[in-house]
Parts: structure tokens; C-alpha cells; sequence
């Protein structure tokens, strides 16, 4: 019998395949501890720090409710300081509330939006409305929302919510004066001249005008100023808050009692970040 040629060809194959694999899996291992040492070090990485960002005004605590129509009304953890709410007059079944207001910040300007709501006993929402404000470092102003449209009688509660707020320095230079009031107690009409320097000029800024009686609005009304004016000047007419007490002549004006203070604040509408 012949004895069979070439025996060795299928050892060596067995060998060099042995000898492949071996050289593939030392380069898998070091294919695999090279992107783990990688992967360790992108994860070890710490991103740059972020550059730092002033705090915003921190919220004051939530007030007890005050009662305005026997309805409760609540501002909850906001940056202002609110005073004694009022509601405007109940016109079909719709109502407006106001109520004077203050930045305790003295370094920041701030731009606030609120979230007006009126519940019904269950909890319910009844309807929800806006109100926003805007106030230099230490300013004080008129909060006034827009309307709510729900029946007195059906609402259980009012709160009053901030939703937004900017906080930043002053984008204005300079200072408000103190506003020079003049009013007519018979007639309810104001006449008021604010000195001002801020730089830059204020575009035809409106003026809240308000009547107090013991920190409480009895009367509110508003006007735009011209344009470019310097100091601002102008006339309004003191319409009654639902809290007013004084007569309301045929004209649809107030009469002022002896110990209303009148006061007037310059509205500055601010553009924050």
C-alpha cells in the first residue's frame, strides 16, 4: 500500500490558524483595554465650569390671606412685598384686583409675571388670569391684574402665584424723585409732576396714581406721560375701588375723604434676560 503524500499540510494549516487567532485576540485585548483606558478618561473629564450667575431676589413666605368681599386672596412665594389687596368694583360678574407693591432688592431690578386664579369651594378653577410687574432696585409701584370672569358668589379663593421672574442690576442709571401730587378732593381729579434722571430717556412712561385710606386703595387711576418729557407730567381721575367709601358724584369721579393720601409712581417697563 502507498502511504499517503504530504501529511504535514494539514498541521501546518492547524498551526498558522492557531497562530492567527492567537495574534487577533492580543490585538482585541488591546483594542479593548486602549478604548477602556479612553473611555475612563473622557469620563473622568469634568466639563468647564459655567460662568457664575448673580441669585435672584429670594421669595418671601407665603402671607396669610387677606379678605377682600369675604373671598380670601393669598400671594404665594413671591420676590415682591405686597400691601392691603383690593378688588375693583364687581361689573358682570368680573373684577380686578390691585395693591401696592415693593422691591426689598436693593441691588436688583426685577420682571415678574403672576398667575391670577379664582377657586370654587371644591377647588375648582373658576377662571385664571395674568398680572405682571416690573420694579428697580428698591422701587415701589401698583400691582393691578387683568380681569377675572367668574361670580363672587361662586368664587372661594383667589391666589395669586409668581410664575417668571428676571432678576438683574438696574439696565437705568440715575434716580426717580419724589412725585409732586396735587389733588382735587371734590372732583377726584390728580395732577402729578415726577423729577426724574434716568438715563436712558423712558418712552411715553405711564403713571399709576392710587388713594389710600390707613395703607388700603379706596381709589386708582392711570396716564400716559409725553413723550420725552422731563419731569414727568400729567392728569387722571380717581375712579372708587370696590373698598371705597366716598361718594361718587354724576361725573363718575370720587370725592377724596379728609384723611386719603394720594400718591403717584412712575411705571418702568423693563426688557430682563
Amino acid at each position: 500500500m502507498t502511504a499517503p503524500q504530504n501529511v504535514s499540510a494539514p498541521r501546518d494549516l492547524r498551526r498558522g490558524l492557531l497562530i492567527a487567532l492567537s495574534i487577533a485576540a492580543v490585538v482585541l485585548v488591546a483594542s479593548t483595554i486602549t478604548t477602556g483606558i479612553l473611555l475612563f478618561g473622557m469620563l473622568g473629564q469634568r466639563p468647564a465650569a459655567a460662568p457664575a450667575v448673580s441669585a435672584s431676589p429670594s421669595p418671601t413666605a407665603t402671607r396669610e390671606p387677606q379678605t377682600v368681599h369675604g373671598i380670601p386672596v393669598s400671594a404665594r412665594d413671591t420676590a415682591l412685598e405686597f400691601g392691603t389687596w383690593v378688588a375693583e368694583p364687581w361689573v358682570d360678574g368680573e373684577t380686578r384686583l390691585f395693591a401696592p407693591m415693593s422691591n426689598p432688592s436693593k441691588t436688583q431690578a426685577v420682571s415678574i409675571f403672576y398667575d391670577v386664579t379664582a377657586y370654587d369651594a371644591k377647588g375648582r378653577i373658576l377662571d385664571r388670569t395674568l398680572g405682571s410687574a416690573d420694579l428697580l432696585p428698591g422701587g415701589e409701584g401698583v400691582f393691578s391684574s387683568s380681569s377675572l370672569r367668574a361670580e363672587p358668589d361662586d368664587i372661594a379663593e383667589i391666589v395669586i402665584e409668581q410664575t417668571r421672574i428676571s432678576a438683574t442690576a438696574s439696565p437705568y442709571t440715575g434716580e426717580i424723585g419724589e412725585p409732586q401730587v396735587t389733588a382735587d378732593r371734590e372732583s377726584g381729579a390728580v395732577d402729578f409732576v415726577i423729577p426724574s434722571s434716568l438715563s436712558p430717556d423712558l418712552d411715553r412712561p405711564w403713571v399709576d396714581v392710587i388713594a389710600l385710606v390707613d395703607g388700603e386703595i379706596i381709589g386708582q387711576c392711570e396716564a400716559v406721560t409725553a413723550e420725552g418729557a422731563r419731569p414727568f407730567t400729567g392728569k387722571c381721575y380717581l375712579q372708587p375701588t370696590a373698598k371705597g367709601v366716598a361718594e361718587v358724584p354724576e361725573n363718575h369721579f370720587m370725592t377724596l375723604p379728609e384723611n386719603a393720601e394720594v400718591r403717584a409712581f412712575l411705571r418702568v417697563e423693563l426688557e430682563l434676560e
